[in-house]
């Protein structure tokens, strides 16, 4: 199958000096100055150049809505060799009114020994409930900025799937109480397009080979998406994550054999927002590849994967062929010993992956051949177009087009871009851009035929956006309407719902255990393309995270148990 992407391996050169160039300028994110020293990767990927395609506008035109949560506000967010580096200032002491004492009886203490000076922790729980000993408060670091969190006035505050810079002026000892994340209720953390700073819920190393990462309900491992590239392409996630050691800044390497330490933190970069899965907690069975009935397929052959651990059925399941997800039509029987699929006109050479609830199989390699088969039955069609800023009517280079089906391409220096091969059928397209608005809408793809769709970006107000000004366009928006269950004799307490960074927040408040079967809430003008954590908080003390991002008005969220 003819790719897309057109890589110039020299551009590299390119790309090395260009990082080089903005490390040796330091670091200077949300405020900072120059921070402290950056260890480099040795060496990195090469840059890209993207072939042009001849489009009009003739079908259809969509326009940026929905200002992804924690839009970008410097210029250092937007770029994965600018790490953002330290807050610029110590952050205020903590305030003691609250007495620091566990709240639960299932809570369990652990000590952390904190350095002098900055250090970036995390938390290895569900949950904080009390924390005694820290003098400063701690900063966080969502949607390009830093922002203060008191763990000790306030430890409901803290989210255990993040990481915080605290600072010490002496060496310093603190005691932490939290419920542990033993059966994985903390196992998911909505990224925003740019740098984030993650934590690890776990009180145990998670190797990054297990993690995942959910963009538009599909998902990827690492290996399979992560890269270093100073302009968009197929990559999520930028290969590097850095942590801070002594009081400079050192990079692991995503693709390696490495992990996200225990009560540490780390800056990662992702090019758009999506979900990165930490997977706590292994399964059991863990989804296990033994062999394929080939290691050289063609487009719409039969591939059986054998293997244990895949589950009864597909539901919450799915298999990826070189990156590329396995669409559900192409999905011919599944039971927890063997899958059969047709591989689809859009996979590619490379590795085999089964991934049960977002936890990655072990992978086999496979040779993909042949080009543009008809997964349904019929003939492809195909779709293509330009992205245009929507202020100053210039075309907009380097936006990720990403069909819910995974299909994705990047628009080239004109703003235009094409996908073909597609199967029939209705699908959700998504426009990302860093600095922009993200644009999202429903197309019809028809056999046969080449549709043209016309994408109006927006930029994000504080974003940049590479010469517009202003926010304009607005927010698609919708309601979505999340109900839970009884559970265990007990009625439900309370349903929150919180967008990264309290961007938009509902709660049913306190309710009274008056023997209804449910409670509802329903969040009007939620943010149609945003991601969105719910907990639901039950009578008995139990409790239940998820993550949810919100794609269509109307959608629902019902939860059972804890």
């Amino acid at each position: 199958m003819e790719r897309v992407q057109k890589f110039i391996d020299s551009a590299k050169l390119v790309a090395v000096l260009a990082l080089l160039t903005i490390l040796m300028g330091g670091c200077g994110g949300g405020g900072a100055g120059s921070g402290p020293d950056i260890s480099a990767p040795s060496s990195q990927a090469p840059a890209s150049s993207f072939g042009a395609t001849t489009t009009t506008f003739t079908d259809t035109t969509f326009t940026g809505g929905g200002t992804p949560e924690g839009s970008p506000g410097t210029a250092a967010n937007l770029n994965p060799a600018a790490v953002p580096g330290l807050p610029s200032g110590v952050p205020p002491a903590v305030n003691t009114a609250r007495a620091a004492v566990s709240r639960s009886a299932t809570a369990t203490a652990i000590t952390m020994s904190l350095p002098a000076g900055w250090s970036i922790v995390s938390f290895p729980f569900a949950s904080v409930t009390s924390v005694s000993g820290l003098a400063r408060q701690l900063y966080a670091y969502t949607g390009g900025q830093f922002s203060t969190v008191d763990p000790v006035k306030a430890p409901e505050s803290v989210d255990t799937r993040l990481g915080y810079f605290a600072f010490c002026d002496t060496p310093t000892i603190i005691t932490v109480n939290g419920e542990l994340n033993s059966t994985g209720t903390v196992k998911t953390v909505p990224l925003v397009a740019g740098w984030n700073l993650i934590g690890c819920p776990s009180a145990s190393n998670l190797p990054y080979s297990r993690m995942s990462l959910t963009r538009i309900g599909a998902s990827r491992v690492f290996e399979e998406c992560t890269g270093f590239t100073l302009t968009p392409t197929d990559t999520w996630l930028s290969q590097y994550a850095y942590g801070l050691t002594n009081g400079s800044f050192t990079a692991d390497d995503l693709q390696g054999a490495g992990a996200l330490n225990t009560r540490e933190g780390r800056y990662v970069f992702v090019w758009q927002d999506l979900e990165l899965n930490f997977n706590p907690v292994v399964p059991s069975p863990t989804p296990a590849i033994t062999s394929l009935s080939a290691s050289s397929v063609t487009v719409d052959e039969t591939l059986t994967i054998n293997g244990s651990g895949f589950g009864a059925s597909s539901g919450g399941r799915q298999v990826t062929i070189g990156g590329i997800p396995v669409p559900a039509v192409d999905i011919l029987s599944w039971t927890t010993s063997a899958i059969s699929v047709r591989v689809p006109n859009v996979a590619r050479s490379g590795k085999v992956v089964v991934l049960v609830d977002r936890y990655p199989s072990n992978r086999l390699n496979i040779l993909v051949s042949g080009s543009g088969g008809s997964g349904s039955g019929g003939g492809t069609g195909s779709l293509s177009g330009t992205v245009v800023n929507r202020t100053t009517n210039q075309p907009l280079q380097g936006c990720q087009i990403m069909l819910d089906t995974g299909e994705l391409t990047i628009s080239d220096a004109s703003g235009n871009w094409s996908l073909t091969g597609l199967d029939p059928g209705e699908r959700l397209l998504f426009a990302t851009l860093l600095g922009y608005q993200t644009g999202v809408g429903l197309v019809t793809v028809q056999a046969n035929t080449n549709r043209t769709v016309g994408v109006l970006l927006s930029p994000a107000s504080g974003g940049g956006g590479g010469g517009g000004g202003g926010g304009g366009g607005g927010s698609t928006t919708g309601t979505l309407y999340v109900k839970a269950y009884r559970y265990g004799g007990y009625g439900v307490q309370r349903i929150e719902v919180t967008a990264s960074g309290n961007l938009q927040r509902y709660d049913t408040g306190t309710q009274v255990d008056n023997g209804d079967t449910y409670e509802d809430l329903t969040c009007s003008g939620a943010v149609i393309g945003r991601t969105y954590t719910i907990k639901v908080t039950w009578w008995s003390g139990l409790t239940r995270t998820i993550v949810k991002t919100f794609y269509r008005d109307g959608e629902s969220e019902t939860i059972y148990n804890p």
